[in-house]
């Protein structure tokens, strides 16, 4: 995984994360606190792409479909989200996940092949490399 996190590294610590609350989308950036923070602690969840490789959108859509079911399961609330790069050219549709601990984040996370969440603080946003 050590490969795999130097290749994404500046990718990851360069991407907009997009939350779409219900007024309206907010962005998010790694070491950034934006003018209109979200106070409560959230973690950014995709099942795209596992394993750091760019999939087919067919596998793609159904893995994040799973995430979505095996979220609505467990009973977390959430909103939908997307992962761009700086350059806007690339886009991994996401699930901003509130009430789950940074444990359980990455064990979920883990399970679907991911190589790093983005994580919300209520103050910061970071990078939980997996």
């Amino acid at each position: 995984m050590d490969d795999v996190r130097e290749r994404l590294r500046d990718t990851y610590e360069n991407a907009i994360y997009e939350v779409w609350f219900e007024d309206g989308p907010r962005r998010f950036r790694v070491g950034d606190a934006p003018s209109d923070t979200c106070e409560e602690a959230f973690a950014m969840i995709t099942g795209y792409n596992p394993g750091g490789e760019r999939s087919p959108d067919t596998i793609n859509e159904a893995s994040n479909a799973m995430l979505e079911i095996e979220l609505q399961g467990r009973g977390f609330r959430y909103a939908l989200a997307n992962g761009h790069d700086a350059a806007w050219t690339h886009d991994e549709p996401s699930f901003a996940v509130f009430g789950i601990s940074r444990e359980q984040a990455a064990a979920i996370a883990r399970r679907f092949r991911q190589a790093a969440i983005f994580w919300w603080d209520g103050r910061g946003g970071s990078l939980l490399w997996l």
